[in-house]
């Protein structure tokens, strides 16, 4: 029989598992359905020479942060099969945003070395990090009340042996739901709609490794297709192979998507290339998740609100010039016009170049320019082109001590990342602050709800070597 333990619990991991010690060797014990500050019993179900990882048998003492999760799917604790996409719906929302703060100040501690010895790092990561920001309700009549359910507007499923959507188990297994708290209304309708026969379901559950459903949020009747509109796209997933057979009634583009890496295959099926998005009063157009890197955030308030911090934080002047990095599908570069003389959309995606475009179209003061970012920012330098301020969306690999000296020969003296990827971001502190970039403040941003994840708007100053 498998070791029990009594522990308290003292911190949380940054993958969303609580944290105690063992008392007899002091070895970490990984506890998923914990809180910090409990006191619980717990069974050991993975034993390693330096950590052990339990399943929650019972709370000794609880947290008076704990409460009832939503979702019937969500059981960390339980040796049953259970979703495991949400880790904190037994956690209350405030406490959540305390966490994840907490987890953020941990990964700049250690990975950014920010001083001479981590309490010294972790001294400077707690005084860069502000409160994380939680994204409000815009149905709600509170204005306090936050939109911590109902937010997903992209999602990735697995298919069960008879073609249902599912989601990971804790084993990675299929798990069939009838539905999920976190979709917004439209991902949901979506959902639901999903209606495959038995046979048509099994030989789909042997050649697609996934599916992806994604919405844009535009209010209509479209979920029900009474007017036509096309309302988000399906991406149907394989390693190799021809496209399914398959027929579904839903208003949605749909795409299949082969391969892997260089080899990946992408197909328009049925419908156009582009679905409506809904950002902050526009109605943009974007394409499916089909690249290497996203263009849009999967919550429907992200894009909006990211952006509208970012620029806020670059304290723009009207008579300043702007460029916008990987400007995706252009929210930022809208964002920027208004409050810049000029902006330059600069994207190396051939799908963001095509959305750019769309988007863009009629608004004198941003000028798109699509191709490799390099190769952009050496032109615009050779043309004497100046730039104050720059806001920078950045795949996760990217060449600082390239890009950073490009900046500052266009006259760059502001810039602000977005990145949904603290440990990239922390790792890429040293490069920056090498190329003159120094961080000022770094500000969370809570786009995944029950989750241990956030985005982050980060401020830089360049200095003069």
């Amino acid at each position: 029989m498998a070791d029990t333990l009594d522990l308290t619990l003292t911190d949380m991991a940054a993958g969303g598992d609580a944290v105690g010690f063992a008392e007899l060797d002091r070895r970490p014990v990984f506890v998923p359905g914990g809180i910090p500050g409990e006191r619980v019993r717990v069974q050991v179900m993975e034993n390693r020479p330096r950590w052990r990882r339990a399943r929650l048998l019972d709370v000794l003492a609880p947290s008076p942060d704990r409460i009832a999760p939503l979702c019937p799917h969500f059981a960390p604790a339980s040796s049953q099969p259970h979703c495991t996409g949400c880790r904190w719906q037994h956690v209350a929302y405030e406490r959540q945003l305390t966490l994840k703060r907490d987890i953020l100040v941990d990964i700049l501690a250690r990975h950014a070395k920010l001083g001479p010895s981590l309490p010294r790092s972790q001294e400077r990561a707690a005084a860069l990090v502000d409160e994380v920001i939680a994204l409000g309700d815009p149905e709600a009549e509170d204005e306090a009340a936050v939109l911590a359910f109902g937010y997903c507007t992209q999602m990735h499923f697995i298919l069960d042996p008879a073609g249902r959507l599912a989601l990971p188990d804790q084993h990675g297994a299929p798990l069939p739901i009838d539905a999920c708290p976190l979709h917004h209304p439209q991902l949901a309708a979506l959902f639901a709609a999903w209606d495959v026969d038995p046979e048509t379901g099994s030989q789909l559950a042997q050649e697609l490794t996934g599916v992806t459903l994604a919405v844009g949020g535009v209010e209509s009747d479209s979920e029900t297709n009474q007017d036509g509109q096309t309302v988000g796209a399906l991406v149907l997933e394989s390693a190799r192979g021809e496209p399914p057979e398959l027929t579904l009634d839903l208003p949605v583009n749909v795409f299949w998507r082969a391969g892997a890496g260089d080899e990946t295959q992408v197909e328009l099926l049925v419908g156009d290339w582009t679905h409506p998005v809904a950002v902050g009063g526009r109605i943009l157009r974007a394409y499916p998740p089909v690249g290497a890197r996203r263009l849009t955030w999967p919550h429907v308030l992200a894009d909006e609100a990211l952006y509208a911090i970012g620029v806020q934080m670059l304290e723009l002047q009207p008579f300043e010039q702007a460029v916008d990095l990987w400007a995706g599908i252009g929210v930022g570069s809208l964002a920027l016009a208004e409050q810049a003389a000029t902006v330059l959309a600069l994207d190396d995606d051939p799908l963001a170049a095509a959305a750019l475009e769309a988007n863009l179209a009629g608004v004198d003061n941003i000028s798109p320019r699509p191709g490799p970012i390099l190769e952009q920012l050496a032109a615009l330098e050779r043309v004497g082109h100046r730039a104050e301020a720059a806001l920078l969306t950045p795949p996760q690999t990217v060449d600082w001590e390239a890009v950073c000296p490009a900046l500052a020969r266009l006259g760059v003296k502001r810039a602000v990342i977005i990145t949904a990827d603290p440990v990239g971001l922390a790792r890429s502190l040293g490069s920056l602050a090498a190329q003159g970039f120094q961080v000022q403040t770094v500000q969370p941003v809570d786009i995944a709800p029950h989750q241990p994840t956030t985005a982050l708007v980060v401020r830089f100053n360049r200095v003069e070597p």
